[in-house]
C-alpha cells in the first residue's frame, strides 16, 4: 500500500471510529438481556436486532444498498442455544399453518440455510452437536448432526437438522466453521478467505428470495464485520463496479455498532481482494 494510499484508510477510519451510539436510547434490548451477551463492549441496535417473542439473540440484519441483506451474530452463550435455533428456523416457510398459530415465535421472515462461524483457539462453539449422527434437545428444538465434513485443518462443514416440537417438516443447515481466525486479525491463510467467501457468494445467488445466511464471531463485530465486508466488496467487484472500502465498512458499522473497528482490518481487506481480483481480472478496490 502506498504512502498516501495509507493516510486516505487512516482518515476513513478515524472518521468511521468517531461514529458513537446511545446505548441506553438505541440498544435497549441489548442491555436488558446483558448476561446473553458475549461482552459489554459490542452493543445491538434495537431497530434491526432479531426478535424472538419469548426469547432473545444477539443477531442482527445488515442491509446493504447493492445487494441482499444478510444476518450477522456472536456465537451463543450457554443455555441461549434454543433462542438461536429459533431465530434461525421458526420463520414460517416450512411450517404447516398450525404450527405458525401455536408457535409464531420469530419477527423475520428469512430462513438460514447458511450459518458461516469464525473461530480462534480460544472461541467455543458447542451449540450444536459436533459429531456425525449425534442430536442434542434445546427446549422445544430436536438438533441432529446429519454430516461431518473435515476440508482441511481450517475449514469444517457440517449439515445440521432442527426440527421443532410438533412440526411436520425440519429445517437444514450448512455450518461451516472458519478455524484458525484469531480475534482482532485477519485470517493467515488468504485462500481460505478468498474461498469462503465465493462459497457464500455462490449461496447467495441462488438462494431464494425467503432465504439468507448468517455470519457469527465471538462478539458478532471484528472477524463477522470483515466476512461481510468481504463479501459486499467481492460482489461489486464481480458486478465491474469499485468498491469504496469506507463506503462498506460505514454501511456495517451503522447497523452493528462496533462491527470492523480496527484499522488493520482495511489492510488486510486490500490484500485478500488484491488476489481475489488478481483471479477475476476485475478493477481493483478504492
Amino acid at each position: 500500500m502506498e504512502k498516501t494510499e495509507f493516510s486516505k484508510v487512516k482518515a476513513d477510519f478515524e472518521k468511521i471510529n468517531s461514529m458513537a451510539v446511545n446505548v441506553d436510547k438505541d440498544c435497549k434490548k441489548w442491555k436488558a438481556n446483558s448476561k446473553w451477551n458475549q461482552s459489554e463492549d459490542y452493543p445491538a441496535l434495537d431497530s434491526n436486532l432479531v426478535k424472538v417473542e419469548d426469547g432473545y439473540v444477539n443477531m442482527s440484519q445488515i442491509d446493504f444498498p447493492s445487494t441482499r441483506s444478510v444476518l450477522m451474530g456472536q456465537i451463543p452463550k450457554k443455555d441461549s442455544e434454543e433462542a438461536f435455533w429459533k431465530a434461525r428456523c421458526f420463520l414460517g416457510r416450512n411450517f404447516r399453518p398450525v404450527d405458525l398459530t401455536h408457535r409464531g415465535k420469530v419477527v423475520f421472515e428469512k430462513r438460514c440455510l447458511l450459518i458461516h462461524v469464525i473461530v480462534g483457539s480460544n472461541d467455543s462453539f458447542d451449540f450444536f452437536p459436533q459429531k456425525a449422527d449425534d442430536y442434542r434437545y434445546y427446549g422445544s428444538l430436536w438438533v441432529n448432526n446429519r454430516k461431518v465434513e473435515y476440508l482441511n485443518e481450517d475449514i469444517c462443514r457440517f449439515l445440521i437438522e432442527v426440527l421443532p416440537s410438533g412440526c411436520s417438516n425440519s429445517i437444514v443447515s450448512t455450518v461451516t466453521v472458519i478455524k484458525n481466525w484469531q480475534i482482532d486479525t485477519v485470517h493467515p491463510k488468504h485462500s481460505v478467505v478468498v474461498k469462503e467467501t465465493n462459497y457464500l457468494t455462490n449461496y447467495m445467488t441462488g438462494a431464494t428470495a425467503d432465504d439468507t445466511a448468517l455470519v457469527l464471531s465471538r462478539h458478532g463485530a471484528g472477524r463477522a464485520g470483515f466476512r461481510l465486508f468481504l463479501w459486499v466488496a467481492v460482489n461489486k467487484l464481480n458486478a465491474k463496479n469499485e468498491p469504496c472500502i469506507a463506503d462498506i465498512v460505514k454501511t456495517i458499522r451503522s447497523q452493528r455498532p462496533k462491527a470492523f473497528s480496527e484499522k488493520d482490518r482495511e489492510g488486510g481487506c486490500r490484500i485478500r481482494l488484491s488476489k481475489n481480483d488478481e483471479r477475476s481480472g476485475s478493477q481493483k478496490i478504492g
